[in-house]
């Protein structure tokens, strides 16, 4: 996804949503990791400084 994408997705969300994810990310990454999948930080932190 690019970084437009990333920001179109998040401005669609509703204030809910955008809260639940907020909670949900360290969650999510921790799943992601125990997966052995790399998490971009790069692509976490853009997403987080928009939430």
């Amino acid at each position: 996804m690019t970084d437009k994408e990333v920001e179109s997705l998040i401005k669609g969300m509703t204030p809910v949503e955008r809260e639940h994810l907020k909670q949900n990310l360290p969650l999510m990454t921790g799943v992601y990791n125990l997966l052995g999948r790399k998490v971009d930080h790069s692509l976490l932190k853009f997403v987080q400084d928009r939430l």
